[in-house]
């Protein structure tokens, strides 16, 4: 498979968001297996293709006839690392669940199986939702001996086991736990294999108690009390459970009183909001800032950047803070990655780090300031509520194209989640790239839409270039 074609094959990812085929799997596998794992930073793939990735890595243990070298499982490690927090819960399981049903269990495999379960931060809440699937997956990674061993001396009292099966529980168990505490960890287990009579852990708690009363299950998520009223209460009225059962709640932390509910996200736009919100600088960000720059490659153009700060950037309720937050977190980014970065301010004209949303936006004046500086790109980082004039940075687009001027221009619109509704707001123009963030992913994906979109003929060089960056 020649360059050209599998630069096409990643562009139809990357552009119309096409799904890969089998095929188209198993061909870049074979064809460049590093290339193949970088495809796991695409900001577009989907978790499916994702998914279909991360099992074939772990599948696949030998290239050109050789073992993996160590050094390149590790490489795909670390991007395995990166993208699987980011992916649905039960995709991510069920893609386990398919080198369950192929027999992979290599003893890297297993140590995934582990460690992205017993390791989770939310491994009560998966413990109750995917009970037998998660089950199942264990069983699997540790072997059916193994897992009855654990149980069986997990139903020991600490003071009666012996150094021995203190020992084994480590190496099988706890060593996969992360942040998770032995008690929490050792629940969860016995509750996954029928063994668990009683607990101080809420969910868990709840779980066993709605057996006897369906109430006792209030705020637990739907599927899982139907299934229990099914099992335990089958006179229940369907209406009653979906009265008792969790309702979702915004995946992104939230404003409650001019507070930000979850202050201790390690994500850098809610800190930059949490530190707009609170007045008070956080030490934290400036790290957090450096360290993001350090994943990304160096970008060696004269850009221009003109960021909105106007009042609508500033939003509102749930949203206040997260659009100016977003712009402030890409352009301290970009301004350590770029040879030459000018930022052209519209809204308010006060230049510092973390500029107050006021004024208007006049995007048409910031668009001919920043041509003045001759760029080889221009980056425009706008909410797309022009409230001057609707329509004049278009208009004054297409006049620096009848010009003749190619410098070429990319949208980049700030936004709560990818659901966010925003056909109310002015793009560009139809023939300006337009990219939707959120920076919940951090910002190497924000990077690799942006030469995307500026070289959309080079995609393969741009992720060979931002795995060389990763990998040092």
């Amino acid at each position: 498979m020649d360059k050209q074609t599998i630069n096409q094959l990643i562009k139809q990812v990357v552009q119309d968001q096409m799904p890969l085929s089998e095929t188209s799997h198993n061909t870049l596998l074979e064809h460049n297996r590093m290339l193949y794992a970088s495809l796991l930073n695409l900001p577009s793939l989907s978790v499916e293709d994702s998914m279909q990735i991360i099992q074939r890595l772990l599948a696949v243990t030998e290239q050109d006839g050789k073992p993996v070298s160590l050094d390149a499982k590790r490489t795909e490690d670390r991007l395995m690392s990166e993208v699987l927090p980011f992916l649905e819960v039960t995709k991510v399981l069920e893609g386990f669940g398919k080198l369950v049903t192929l027999k992979v269990n290599n003893q890297r495999t297993a140590t995934w199986i582990k460690t992205y379960i017993l390791g989770s931060p939310h491994l009560e809440q998966w413990a109750v939702s995917h009970r037998a699937l998660i089950a199942k997956l264990l069983t699997h990674a540790l072997g059916k001996q193994a897992t009855q061993t654990c149980v069986h001396f997990m139903l020991l009292s600490k003071t009666k086991r012996n150094d021995r099966q203190n020992a084994y529980l480590d190496k099988y168990i706890y060593h996969c736990a992360g942040n998770n505490t032995p008690a929490l960890v050792k629940d969860v287990y016995l509750f996954l294999f029928g063994k668990l009579s009683e607990t101080s852990h809420k969910q868990l708690n709840a779980y066993l108690q709605s057996r006897k009363k369906l109430e006792n299950g209030k705020g637990l998520p739907y599927k899982v009390l139907r299934g229990l009223a099914a099992t335990f209460h089958p006179k229940t009225e369907a209406s009653q459970v979906r009265r008792l059962a969790g309702k979702n709640k915004v995946k992104r932390e939230y404003i409650v009183g001019g507070e930000l509910v979850g202050a201790n996200s390690t994500n850098l736009v809610d800190r930059i909001r949490k530190q707009y919100i609170e007045g008070m600088q956080d030490e934290w960000v400036a790290q957090k800032i450096l360290a993001e720059s350090s994943k990304i490659p160096h970008w060696d153009a004269k850009v221009a950047l003109v960021l909105d700060t106007s009042y609508s950037m500033l939003g509102f309720g749930a949203r206040m803070y997260n659009n100016l937050s977003i712009a402030t977190a890409l352009t301290q980014v970009l301004e350590k990655r770029t040879s030459e970065l000018t930022i052209v301010q519209v809204g308010n004209q006060q230049t510092t780090d973390f500029p107050q949303a006021q004024g208007v936006t006049t995007l048409a004046e910031g668009i001919l300031e920043a041509m003045e500086h001759q760029p080889d790109a221009v980056l425009v980082v706008s909410d797309g509520y022009e409230n001057v004039e609707q329509g004049d940075a278009e208009m004054v687009l297409q006049g620096l194209k009848n010009l003749g001027v190619e410098t070429p221009f990319v949208h980049i619109l700030p936004a709560f989640t990818v659901r966010e509704a925003y056909e109310h707001r002015q793009a560009l123009g139809k023939d300006t790239p337009l990219i939707l963030e959120t920076g919940e992913k951090g910002l190497m994906p924000t990077w690799l839409n942006i030469q995307f979109a500026l070289r959309p003929n080079r995609i393969v060089d741009v992720l060979q270039n931002s795995m060389q960056m990763f990998l040092n």
